[in-house]
């Protein structure tokens, strides 16, 4: 069953003293980054007949980038999509082997759930890993969820390999190209000095095609 929490509810623009992972200005950067991943992957689908891929890269300056897509005929069109954006802040000495393995067999399982159309992951200038997984409706995400080695990651490995984690969701609108990203909520985990997490929503959004699809404001 997945885990429910207990979330502290922050203002569009709060900060809260001694978490300065959850700081409001991390959005921006965050977002940045999601629009830099989704350039990087339309540029990867810009043929006439995209294909799946399962592509590692890396840029100019050696950072590296992972693309999963397993839906690209999905990608290649202008509808609306449902992202999630993972962004952690590993521990000083953390093991990363238990998590490239569930990692592994996380992504093995994207066949069983042909509603995830794409997976990438970026390593940051500091070192650490922004991830957009792009989805075919909001549905898509709780039925993830389901996933019993997905709630092992969260439940167990998580709190052991980060520090902290900024988790956005939201929608992107249209082509993948462009500051078309507009985030619904971000979710906060501490896991130091004791368990805490926050949740923020936007308290002015700009319109949304009405082909949207709809999202649960449920706290999950």
């Amino acid at each position: 069953m997945a885990t429910t929490y207990d979330f502290v509810r922050l203002a569009e623009r709060e900060d809260v003293r001694g978490r300065p992972f959850a700081d409001a200005s991390h959005s921006a950067d965050d977002l940045r980054a999601l629009q830099s991943i989704a350039a990087r992957l339309a540029d990867m689908l810009s043929g006439s007949d995209p294909q799946p891929l399962h592509v590692e890269t890396h840029d100019p300056n050696g950072r590296c980038l992972r693309v999963i897509v397993s839906r690209p005929e999905m990608l290649a069109t202008d509808r609306d999509l449902v992202f999630v954006g993972f962004f952690g802040q590993r521990r000083a000495n953390a093991d990363p082997a238990p998590i490239d393995e569930v990692d592994r067999t996380l992504v093995a399982e994207f066949a069983a759930y042909p509603e995830i159309l794409s997976y990438c992951s970026l390593e940051l200038e500091n070192g650490n890993y922004g991830n957009l997984v792009l989805l075919a409706h909001d549905g898509a995400r709780e039925h993830w969820r389901e996933s019993a080695r997905h709630q092992y990651a969260v439940a167990e490995l998580a709190p052991s390999y980060y520090a902290s984690v900024r988790l956005h969701s939201g929608a992107v609108v249209g082509r993948l190209r462009g500051r078309n990203f507009r985030f619904r909520r971000t979710k906060y985990f501490d896991y130091q000095n004791g368990f805490w997490c926050a949740l923020r929503e936007p308290a002015l959004l700009l319109p949304l095609r009405h082909n949207l699809p709809a999202f649960d404001h449920g706290l999950h």
